[in-house]
């Protein structure tokens, strides 16, 4: 008999990591990640002839398998800020967010934080402070199967590009519609380039996004349509269906070489006429990923006698929206969203006046203390 929620359940192993770019480097010996426009196998991986084989040194498509019809887990997707020195510190949705604090004063943990604690708190997304530093981006996992490379697991390809994102996003729903499926379908995961407009300045650029495409004909497509899922793969007889299988957890990593389709040189080679300055490729290069920053020590501040730590020198009149207020709320006294909601009898959508609803909470709480 099965141990229930054990042995019931097979976690894939993940094989390795293809990248979508290269570490590149300026002529002031400057590195920092460039898109290119193949996928990159890793040199050092046991694999790595046999993937040459199969596809060649610079492929722009893999024949791939995805094991799952849950997108959740084969294409893990969230915004996501990470630490050189504690991996992943915050992984939200846009609307809600866990968040690694420093227990003494809320703020995002770094490698100063004696104590740190995981909080749920609102998540801002593009308008969180983290994401305008380029600390925070959409992260996607994408993990599948190699069926012509020898051995078992899945392997996973990061990308922080919004149109790859969209891309698979779409191309999994349009599979689902016409197959019923997605899981077990003979696939080809391609590069494709194509024309964007960069949001902020109007300018056209070309760049190389991730696609999902069948290799069928719509007739073909009918006909796989009604085949069980192992039927699909020549020499794959054993049933599988019965047991629930679950994909390595994609955030144990710190996702290396991912190029987002605006920051930095994305599969466009800098020109001689335009060379970057030192501090131009300084600036990228700690786009890629910023180190902690480097911030002096905060003495521990005694509560009996200083209640600062709570309220802090924050104004009301910086409040714009409910999720700076959530997040004000949670920095100056460490309260989630529901303890705020609890505190003012009100949920979010009933507050209106973010700058009364302040300094109700702050009367509230040096009442208790």
């Amino acid at each position: 008999m099965p141990i229930k929620g054990i042995t019931d359940k097979r976690r894939l192993p993940r094989v390795g990591k293809i990248h979508l770019g290269i570490m590149a480097e300026t002529p002031k010996g400057v590195k920092y990640p460039k898109a290119v426009d193949y996928f990159v196998f890793p040199q050092e991986h046991e694999k790595y002839q046999e993937l040459i084989d199969n596809f060649g040194e610079k492929p722009k498509e893999l024949r791939i398998l995805i094991p799952l019809e849950d997108e959740d887990k084969f294409a893990s997707q969230y915004y996501r800020c990470y630490s050189k020195t504690r991996g992943l510190i915050c992984k939200g949705d846009g609307e809600i967010t866990m968040r690694m604090v420093d227990a003494q004063t809320g703020a995002l943990a770094d490698r100063d934080s004696q104590k740190v604690e995981m909080r749920e708190m609102p998540c801002e997304g593009r308008e969180c402070p983290d994401y305008k530093s380029k600390k925070c981006r959409e992260i996607m996992n994408l993990q599948f199967l190699l069926p012509e490379i020898t051995g078992l697991g899945v392997w996973q390809i990061d990308t922080s590009s919004i149109n790859s994102i969209r891309n698979i996003n779409a191309v999994s729903s349009m599979l689902k519609a016409v197959y019923g499926r997605v899981g077990m379908m003979p696939l080809i995961l391609a590069l494709e380039q194509i024309e964007v407009v960069n949001p902020d300045d109007g300018k056209k650029k070309k760049v190389w996004v991730l696609n999902l495409k069948s290799p069928d004909s719509m007739i073909d497509a009918a006909r796989r349509a009604m085949q069980k899922p192992l039927e699909l793969i020549a020499g794959w007889g054993e049933d599988i269906t019965e047991i629930e299988v679950e994909m390595p957890v994609p955030d144990e990593d710190r996702p290396e070489l991912v190029t987002t389709d605006w920051e930095g040189p994305a599969g466009e080679p800098i020109k001689e006429k335009n060379k970057l300055t030192h501090k131009q490729c300084q600036e990228i290069a700690d786009t890629a990923w910023p180190p902690d920053e480097d911030k002096p020590k905060v003495k521990p501040v005694k509560r009996a006698e200083d209640k600062s730590h709570q309220t802090g020198d924050f104004e009301p009149k910086e409040l714009k929206n409910l999720g700076q207020f959530f997040t004000a709320c949670n920095q100056r006294w460490g309260l989630t969203k529901s303890e705020v909601e609890a505190k003012i009898g009100k949920t979010g959508m009933g507050i209106s006046d973010l700058r009364a609803e302040w300094e109700n909470i702050k009367k509230i709480i040096e009442t208790r203390e």
